[in-house]
């Protein structure tokens, strides 16, 4: 149903002169204006209602970055890769703490950041130690998914170059991010588990 709809907006597109200015025939799904909120409500909310647990990152994820990313970048020498760590919510990383996934993912960000350091073509940029972003909340719907204004930052914080990070760099942002999610952690558990009442 999210695949046709997202068809069906793109398609109709051009009769929406708002939705002419941000449909993107690139991407699987649209950018339906209003499709989605963001707010510190709908993040609150979502968090409240999640009800799924990931599987914490294993030696699978990291042969998958290497089949899938890695290896692309090393048979393409001509072609410079910028490639990001996206800013989850600060809410993302007491997530993770509370599902007993923390040091996995924190494994995994130093570990990208080492391999893609290697590589003469790519270059890394970190933003999930940007606390400006990951923690205001309106900037959110969930605990990962981030409007399109930050999405419009990002690329203006890219093209800039500031925000490359070498290994060294990310881990120690890598461990900013444990230090700073302890300010928030009380706050996600009064949230997660604290199911809403549903009318019927």
């Amino acid at each position: 149903n999210d695949l046709f709809d997202a068809i069906a907006a793109n398609c109709t597109a051009g009769r929406n002169p708002t939705a002419r200015q941000k449909v993107d025939f690139n991407r699987m799904f649209s950018n339906r204006p209003g499709k989605f909120k963001y707010s510190r409500e709908v993040m609150e909310w979502s968090i409240r209602c999640m009800d799924q647990v990931p599987k914490a990152p294993d030696k699978s994820t990291r042969k998958n970055f290497e089949k899938q990313l890695l290896s692309h970048i090393r048979n393409n020498p001509q072609i410079k890769f910028d490639l990001f760590l996206p800013p989850y919510s600060i809410y993302f990383w007491c997530f993770q703490k509370k599902l007993g996934h923390l040091d996995e993912y924190c494994a995994l960000r130093n570990y990208l950041a080492e391999e893609i350091e290697k590589l003469p073509n790519a270059v890394l940029h970190d933003f999930q130690a940007e606390w400006d972003i990951v923690c205001n909340l309106d900037n959110y719907k969930d605990i990962t998914h981030y409007s399109p204004a930050i999405n419009s930052e990002i690329l203006r914080k890219i093209h800039s170059g500031k925000y490359i990070s070498s290994g060294i760099q990310v881990k120690k942002s890598t461990n900013l991010i444990r230090k700073k999610l302890e300010e928030y952690d009380a706050a996600f558990l009064s949230l997660y588990g604290n199911k809403p009442s549903r009318k019927k």
